[in-house]
């Protein structure tokens, strides 16, 4: 397959990048277009030659972008590259919130499509715990060089249920592409959760996200992320942060437990 999938689709260069994992051919766009729905934005969608990962990135005008990379993944097994693209992802935290952050966003199936794992990578957990994530972020800073003038100073991973579990995977596998997770609370019995795994992750995620804002985890339910938003009105900045699930301290964004921006 050659860089892109249908010839003149798109002026991004795929050509000079050099993937970092053997088991992904050169990358390719097959789509690349400005959308208005759910939010304003240039909708790139393609993927990677000789396997199944398959990603789109969602760049916002480059007034609104502020140097982040986010990236939400997808519940349950994944499979899916355009989850938060769509209605139900753009009200869990998809572009549209992910651009009121100064980020763009990035989608990857996992490696897979739908719930077929890749001929070529069987079943190799690596591939669809966060090596396709990784790739696919990489590349996704390749092309915002291009459309923003700079990669991204800062890059995010966040997920709920299946994603939540990968979303570690991604951060401690690839520190030099990611930064930080966000903490997010999203379990509705998060302290019978701390109870039964005493020094687990979940138990170090609502410490971690009481220091920062100070609200025991067991008074959060799945509706609520950790902490109370910084400002009452929606879609004001400390909502925006409430709704992602970060708490905010001193103008940087706190993220496992820990400030990482300023």
């Amino acid at each position: 397959m050659t860089s892109t999938a249908r010839t003149g689709v798109s002026d991004l260069d795929c050509a000079s990048y050099s993937v970092t994992d053997a088991h992904f051919g050169r990358p390719y766009i097959d789509v690349d277009e400005p959308r208005e729905e759910p939010y304003a934005h240039r909708h790139v969608h393609g993927g990677f030659a000789d396997c199944d990962t398959r990603f789109t990135f969602y760049f916002p005008n480059k007034g609104e972008w502020h140097g982040r990379l986010i990236m939400p993944m997808e519940g349950a097994h994944a499979g899916h590259e355009d989850f938060f693209g769509g209605a139900l992802g753009d009200a869990m935290g998809g572009v549209r919130l992910t651009a009121r952050l100064g980020g763009y966003m990035v989608e990857t199936n996992m490696g897979h499509i739908g719930d077929d794992i890749d001929p070529k990578g069987g079943e190799d957990p690596t591939l669809y715990g966060w090596r396709a994530a990784v790739e696919g972020a990489r590349f996704s800073k390749h092309l915002a060089r291009q459309v923003y003038g700079a990669e991204p100073h800062h890059a995010y991973v966040w997920g709920g249920s299946g994603g939540g579990r990968r979303s570690p995977l991604v951060l401690e596998n690839a520190p030099d592409v990611f930064d930080g997770r966000p903490v997010i609370g999203i379990f509705k019995h998060v302290r019978d959760l701390r109870q039964q795994q005493p020094g687990g992750p979940v138990d170090r995620a609502a410490a971690a996200g009481e220091r920062l804002v100070g609200k025991p985890a067991g008074g959060i339910d799945e509706h609520h992320a950790l902490g109370p938003p910084l400002h009452h009105e929606p879609g004001e900045p400390g909502e925006v942060v409430r709704q992602f699930g970060a708490a905010q301290r001193g103008g940087g964004l706190g993220i496992e437990g820990r400030v990482v921006e300023h």
